[in-house]
């Protein structure tokens, strides 16, 4: 019997062992990059030179992060390129997230995507999303741990994803040149035109870059936290509520999109 106690704890303390090795791999991913970079409040990580082109491409992420009520000047992110290093970090993420055009989590934000040139497009499986905009979603998953504790946040709590990842959509998808107002009851339109074609799974929203990919669940995720915050002039902390169910949301977003589509027809007269 003793045996048994000993064999079970002996398995007990090395899977602790390595699940707290884990974490600290995971939170801690630099010591597989080569190179380190400062830019602002952002520690860049690479493994060759820190290229200067990448300084636009992370003011216009925080150019939008500065929009939202959790931005926090102070809050230290990491940004991690994909130029070859992190393939044990990435593999890791892969097999805990699901592959993806980037991770954001603790302060951490970790491209995995191929970026093209230019850097204005990150391509994965075929798809491409905005660079910048993809950051910008990134630093907002942080901002959203930053804001509610690590043990709050998903996955460990029960937050529906629709908000965890609607609102960083809503923030990366802002527009300096158009009314956010028109943006979403065009989103809308196309949404209803749209949802229930096969090829809507493959859905883009219209950036002032162009088109980026979103995917029909996040896209729908986007509308609806767009419509909260654009119309409803809700809070972050208002969208966490449990009391704030997506279906409700969808329908009250539904009704006034036909209050406005019918104020909008013009009146018919002699």
């Amino acid at each position: 019997m003793k045996k048994i106690l000993r064999y079970f704890l002996r398995t007990f303390l090395i899977l602790l062992l390595m699940l707290g090795l884990l974490i600290v791999f995971m939170l801690n991913p630099q010591i597989v990059y080569a190179k380190k970079h400062s830019y602002k409040q952002l520690t860049i990580y690479s493994k060759y030179k820190y290229p200067t082109a990448y300084d636009m491409v992370l003011d216009k992420s925080l150019e939008l992060v500065k929009q939202s009520e959790l931005y926090k000047p102070d809050f230290k992110l990491d940004i991690f390129l994909n130029d070859g290093n992190g393939a044990s970090v990435k593999f890791v993420l892969k097999k805990l997230f699901g592959n993806a055009f980037a991770w954001g989590y603790h302060n951490n934000v970790i491209l995995n995507g191929v970026t093209d040139e230019s850097l204005k497009w990150i391509t994965l499986n075929g798809y491409n999303r905005n660079l910048a905009r993809t950051i910008a979603h990134e630093m907002i998953h942080c901002y959203e741990v930053n804001k509610l504790g690590l043990f709050h946040s998903r996955p460990f709590a029960n937050i529906p994803v629709w908000k965890w990842e609607g609102y960083p959509e809503y923030i990366c998808y802002k527009s300096s040149i158009r009314g956010e107002k028109e943006i979403l009851t065009d989103a809308i339109k196309k949404y209803l035109l749209d949802k229930d074609k096969s090829e809507f799974s493959r859905a883009m929203v219209d950036t002032d870059e162009g088109e980026s990919f979103a995917g029909q669940d996040y896209y729908r995720f986007w509308i609806l936290v767009k419509y909260l915050f654009d119309i409803k002039k809700i809070n972050f902390d208002e969208l966490i509520k449990e009391s704030v169910k997506e279906d409700s949301v969808y329908e009250q977003m539904m009704q006034w999109y036909k209050n406005e589509q019918d104020h909008s027809l013009p009146l018919s007269g002699k």
